[in-house]
């Protein structure tokens, strides 16, 4: 098994991320900064949402968006997610700085300290710079080389234009909950608001379509028996329990297939980052079948899960059920979340 590795970063580049953190500190643009005035740069290609984290007193720092990242905080700020629901944690794609209490520190955090002889300035809250890459479905890493130079990059763009916003802070009135200034090469030194193009920020709409077996084995299922009374429930969701193989640990999604009349575990499947939650529902499902020989009389799901074991249950003909409380299902997977602690 491929354990994960920490990457290598030249320490060269470690002194100037860090005095740029250090300099932000110092700033303290979040004594001004709302955490909903975002920045959009764009550098090498790759477009990031910036904003400065601590407007909420509990979290300092700088968070870089990217990717399904910025999809995701655009469906946060106009409410199409809970910002409570834990599930968020899974669909994190950014990089972020916050300042930490040693403590919390991993081992090899410390050792790049003490290479460094760093001090952190004495503002509060007074903490050490604390960089993770955060990836979907993976834990919160260490970043690699590419990122620390991205991270530096926004560090100093994202003080400069904190230093732009307090000296104009009317820049943000009257603009829409989508709209974002962008600037569009990459910062040198200065900042100036006719450097700031902005732009109307779209949400693209993506539906999973589910992998289903080949027709083959389809057709091999259809003729196993149907028990009548077999009742199934089925669902997938997020855990929090953290695989360490490949490049870095990565968070278990989880499909459990439980008896509906005894509560007995029939099945469950662990998916890996790649594999969507509706992918993982599929094949907890097509296994079990095969194990049992034979077809469930009922399937039960969530919501969220219908559209995608739909196309599975049709092929199967399989008499699928939409329901909104799953009692054995509840019953199976906190008894698991106890034990393994996700």
């Amino acid at each position: 098994m491929n354990k994960p590795v920490v990457p290598e970063v030249p320490l060269a580049l470690w002194r100037e991320l860090y005095a740029a953190a250090h300099a932000y500190h110092e700033l303290c643009p979040w004594e001004w900064m709302p955490d909903i005035f975002w920045l959009g740069v764009q550098t090498q290609g790759l477009a990031r949402v910036l904003c400065v984290l601590g407007q909420n007193r509990e979290v300092f720092g700088l968070a870089g968006y990217r990717g399904a990242g910025i999809n995701h905080l655009l469906r946060l700020r106009i409410g199409e997610v809970e910002p409570e629901d834990e599930s968020n944690l899974h669909k994190q794609d950014a990089i972020f700085l916050d300042f930490e209490a040693k403590s919390r520190f991993h081992q090899n955090d410390k050792q790049l300290l003490k290479r460094l002889d760093y001090r952190p300035p004495r503002v509060q809250p007074r903490g050490y710079p604390y960089f993770r890459s955060h990836r979907p479905w993976y834990a919160p890493w260490f970043i690699e080389e590419a990122e620390a130079q991205i991270m530096l990059h926004d560090l100093r763009c994202m003080a400069e234009f904190a230093r732009l916003i307090r000296d104009h802070p009317e820049f943000f009135d009257d603009r829409g909950p989508l709209e974002v200034p962008f600037l569009l090469t990459p910062f040198r030194d200065k900042l100036s608001l006719d450097q700031l193009d902005w732009q109307q920020m779209l949400i693209p709409r993506t539906s999973e379509v589910p992998t289903l077996p080949p027709e083959k084995k389809l057709a091999s299922l259809r003729r196993l028996p149907v028990q009548s009374r077999f009742h199934l429930e089925l669902d997938a969701f997020p855990t929090l329990i953290s695989i360490g193989e490949g490049p870095r640990p990565w968070s278990a999604k989880m499909a459990l297939a439980v008896d509906g009349d005894s509560g007995m575990v029939l099945n469950h499947t662990l998916g890996k980052p790649e594999v969507t939650l509706g992918d993982t529902a599929v094949k907890c499902l097509v296994d079990l079948i095969q194990q049992a020989r034979c077809r469930p009389g009922q399937l039960q799901v969530y919501p969220d899960h219908a559209e995608s074991l739909a196309p599975l249950a049709n092929a199967l003909q399989l008499t699928l059920q939409v329901v909104e409380y799953l009692p054995m299902v509840e019953e199976a997977r906190s008894s698991l979340m106890q034990r393994f602690g996700g």
